[in-house]
Parts: C-alpha cells; sequence; structure tokens
C-alpha cells in the first residue's frame, strides 16, 4: 500500500506540473512480438536501433548481429540485409541503421568505419562511403541522414591511458569525405564514471541512477538532444541553428533505499563496489527522464523516470512548442524506439537481459 500511495501522489503531482490532466490519454495496444520465445524467427540479444520505411515495413539492428532484420507490419521475418564479412553490403560492426524518406537504408559499421548505402528496391549496394574521419575522433553511431551528408554520434570511449571522467558525447554533421559542415550540433557529458584502480590496473563503473545523454534526429530533419540530468532538450537543425528549447519542468523522484538495494542486488555487488558508489556520491534523486522519440508528426515522446515498486513509467507526449497533448503508461522496461503512422514500436528487455520487439496500435 505504500509504494501504491507513493505512486498515486507522483502521478498527481505530474498531472499538476505537465497539464496532463488537459492531455488525452493514449493506449497502446500490443499488436505482435519479436524475440520473445524459441519458436520465433529471430532471437535479440541488444536492440540498437529500430525504423519504419513508406510500406510499414520494421528494420531492427541487433548489436551482436551482423546484419539488417527487415520484418512485415504483421511481425513476419521479410529478408534480412547484409551479412558478416568485409566486402560491399558486409559488417564486423554494425551499429544503427536509418531508413529514409525514399526507403534507401543507410548502415554505419563502426569497426571498419564505412556507411553502406542500400537501394530500397531491392537492398543491393548502391554505394560505399568510406571516409578518413578520424580529425574528430572515429564516429560511434548514425543518428540521421541529411542532404549535406551524415549526422554522427562521436562518443568517446573509456581508455585506461586517458583516464578522465568528463568524456563527452558530440553531434556532428559531416558530408561524403568526412569534411565537418557545420559547428558541434549537441554536446553533452556521458553517464558519470566512477574510476577505480586495483592491482595496477584502472577500470570505470557507471554511476546507477545517473542521467544519460540522449540524442535523436526526427524525419524533418531535426536534431533533438537531452541530458536525464538536466530539464530542457535543445532543438537544432542540422546548420547547427537552435530552433527552439523545450523545458521539461518535473516532479523530482527521489531515490530510495529499497532502489539501491534492488541495483546492488542485481550487479552483485561487492563490498567495495558498495563502498566506492557511496564515496562518489550516490545521486539523490533520478533523472529528469529515461529515453525520448520523436514520431512523424513532430510530437516529443519522454519517458519520465518512475518511483520505485512503480510496474509502469509515464511517457508524456508534446507537440512543437513543448505543450503537452498526450500522455500513456508503459511496463518500465519498455523503451519506444519508433513511433509511425498509429503504431509505436518498443523493446522489452526480460529480467535475464533478452530484448523482445513489440508492436503497438496507438488508441
Amino acid at each position: 500500500m505504500r509504494y501504491a500511495k507513493c505512486n498515486l501522489i507522483f502521478f498527481l503531482g505530474l498531472c499538476t506540473i505537465f497539464n496532463l490532466g488537459k492531455a488525452q490519454p493514449l493506449d497502446l495496444v500490443e499488436l505482435w512480438r519479436m524475440g520473445g520465445t524459441e519458436d520465433d524467427d529471430v532471437l535479440f540479444g541488444t536492440i540498437t536501433s529500430v525504423g519504419i520505411d513508406s510500406k510499414d515495413q520494421v528494420y531492427v539492428v541487433d548489436w551482436a548481429h551482423p546484419g539488417i532484420y527487415v520484418f512485415s507490419n504483421t511481425g513476419v521475418l521479410v529478408t534480412e540485409i547484409g551479412r558478416e564479412g568485409r566486402g560491399p553490403g558486409e559488417f564486423q560492426g554494425l551499429g544503427r541503421a536509418v531508413i529514409s524518406d525514399s526507403d534507401t537504408v543507410f548502415a554505419w559499421d563502426r569497426r571498419m568505419k564505412r556507411m553502406t548505402i542500400f537501394s530500397p528496391k531491392d537492398y543491393d549496394v548502391v554505394e560505399t562511403v568510406l571516409a578518413d574521419w578520424e580529425v574528430l575522433g572515429s564516429p560511434f553511431a548514425l543518428i540521421g541522414v541529411a542532404p549535406e551528408g551524415f549526422v554522427l554520434d562521436f562518443t568517446h570511449m573509456f581508455m585506461q591511458n586517458d583516464p578522465r571522467t568528463d568524456l563527452t558525447r558530440d553531434i556532428y554533421l559531416l558530408d561524403r569525405d568526412g569534411v565537418q559542415r557545420t559547428p558541434v550540433l549537441a554536446q553533452l557529458p556521458v553517464r558519470k564514471m566512477i574510476l577505480f584502480r586495483f592491482s595496477g590496473a584502472s577500470g570505470f563503473w557507471f554511476m546507477p541512477f545517473g542521467g544519460i545523454a540522449r540524442h535523436t534526429m526526427s524525419g524533418t530533419g531535426l536534431v533533438y538532444s537531452g541530458h536525464g540530468d538536466s530539464t530542457f532538450i535543445t532543438v537544432r537543425s542540422t546548420d547547427g541553428r537552435v530552433k527552439r528549447k523545450i523545458d521539461l519542468t518535473h516532479v523530482p523522484v527521489p531515490v530510495t533505499s529499497e532502489d539501491l538495494e534492488e541495483h546492488f542486488k542485481q550487479v552483485d555487488a561487492s563490498r567495495r563496489y558498495r563502498r566506492t558508489l557511496r564515496e562518489a556520491g550516490i545521486p539523490k534523486i533520478k533523472p529528469m527522464f529515461q529515453h525520448f522519440v520523436v514520431d512523424d508528426q513532430e510530437r516529443l515522446w519522454i519517458q519520465l523516470s518512475a518511483a520505485y515498486g512503480a510496474k509502469a513509467a509515464m511517457w508524456t507526449i508534446l507537440d512543437e512548442d513543448g505543450t503537452p497533448v498526450n500522455s500513456t503508461e508503459l511496463p518500465t522496461n519498455v523503451r519506444l524506439e519508433a513511433v509511425r503512422k498509429e503504431r509505436a514500436y518498443g523493446v522489452l528487455k526480460k529480467n535475464n537481459g533478452v530484448e523482445v520487439l513489440v508492436a503497438y496500435a496507438i488508441q
């Protein structure tokens, strides 16, 4: 009863701050899912991107799989694009895929540092872009595609010989020759890391309950960026101009002792780990949001942090002006990755770490 009362108070607070009482609630009704059982065509590990084409086909990239899965709008596996290898149309470390308005498929290989462009008709290789993009570092992920080139995420990973904690995620627009076309589109700190040294070796742990940098690009070519510990999301055009800032005033969600013990249980924490985290200063408040996605109507869907014990997380949906227009609830272990044509596609993470693709109808 204590948790139920806490969640009710928290929800009423959200209604006040976000004016959710005036927003039309939406129901997301599950249509199909893929990857949850041994009988499914595909078993996923870690899903890194979900894209939708004009025929409502679904393109899914799995971190550990050297190809792009293509599903029909009813969840049937249609084909796979690419395979493992180093030749044209092959991958060594497929990171993300972006589907353009013309249904052209752009796939970024983070290991071979090359972009492969596939035809929308038969998925033949149209072009392979392999440029010296080391001026800014090595691109980690493809965020989106613009007429001038590619919007790329340069996330600087921790290295033992460079033990810094001020690493950032930098978003740039580069042309096909790897030339930076505009100033940095976004620069946000990565998730807070706690460095440690033990027996001559160094490493890091991520601080639990810390905010994470998020970036996405809308179908209209706008780049949305925000950090979970911040109270706004910035929207820029690909020429670097700030179009607007969306304020996200919220009711703070506390990190409780129950939250902390649950985290320690999940990671099988040692005494040393517990002590190091406590000395570093575990956050007292959860991030403002956990995730966000932009739909085909330029509405921003934001997953708010949930209180301890909550089974569902609130998603608030804002229009272009940042005004709440809708809201919905989803299980706390579901993150939406794409919203198109009255459908939403989410990734459900099971307790064993396996991820499942879920398609919803928006009602």
